[in-house]
């Protein structure tokens, strides 16, 4: 939209150019030429009007307050992306193999790698619960979830009107699937009871969720507020 607005502008002053060095300076070479010519200059100074009060009343004070928010909002979307990413990366480490790069593989392999995950049965060392035992991977997973929404919700306290792009993205996370598959296990196993979450359908959930991290970080660089 805005890069019509400009375009309409350079249009207005290239017609405001012809009209009054090049129209009005050769004779009238049809009827009502001179007639049109004003009413084409009138409505380019009408739109070149319009245009500079925009730029001055809405777009600088929108830019300014953009960038208000972005400085305030930048901490804690990184630590959203991180705390999406590092348990992404780590699947793909743990099941898959130490030299795959996330970034670089295809969705087919992503999927293949994480159709192995178990986050019940698979005690994990990357963390720990206690003194006395490790966390599984399913608790290792969930302790990222529960920090990313966290961080949702602070975000959504702060007394800004956010962009809609930016609060569908967030909404979009946090009732994810992948949100919603490791709450349940966690509210009906503590993921130590009897209920398993592998195989085909936790690879969506998770490859929906990593899509979900990626389109985060491209908002993110579009503001660029992405570290």
């Amino acid at each position: 939209m805005k890069v019509v607005l400009v375009l309409l502008g350079i249009t207005s002053i290239l017609i405001i150019a012809f009209t009054q060095f090049i129209w009005n300076s050769v004779p009238e070479f049809w009827l009502y030429g001179a007639e049109i010519g004003n009413v084409l200059f009138n409505l380019s100074i009408g739109y070149l009007s319009a245009f500079i009060f925009y730029i001055i009343d809405i777009w600088i004070p929108g830019l300014q307050k953009r960038k208000r928010v972005n400085f305030r909002v930048k901490m804690p979307l990184n630590r959203i992306v991180s705390f999406m990413e590092a348990p992404l990366v780590n699947i793909v480490k743990r099941y898959g193999e130490d030299s795959k790069n996330i970034n670089t593989l295809s969705s087919e392999e992503f999927k293949e790698i994480t159709e192995r995950i178990d986050l019940i049965n698979d005690q994990g060392d990357l963390f720990f619960i206690d003194a006395n035992r490790n966390a599984n991977f399913g608790e290792y997973l969930y302790y990222h979830v529960e920090n990313v929404e966290e961080y949702i919700n602070s975000i959504l306290k702060m007394p800004f009107e956010y962009e809609i792009e930016l609060l569908e993205l967030l909404d979009q996370i946090e009732r994810s699937k992948y949100h919603e598959m490791l709450n349940s296990i966690k509210n009906l196993s503590g993921f130590r009871g009897p209920v398993q979450a592998k195989g085909e359908a936790t690879s969506n959930t998770v490859y929906e969720y990593y899509y979900l991290c990626s389109q985060l970080k491209k908002y993110m660089n579009k503001q660029g507020i992405l570290e």
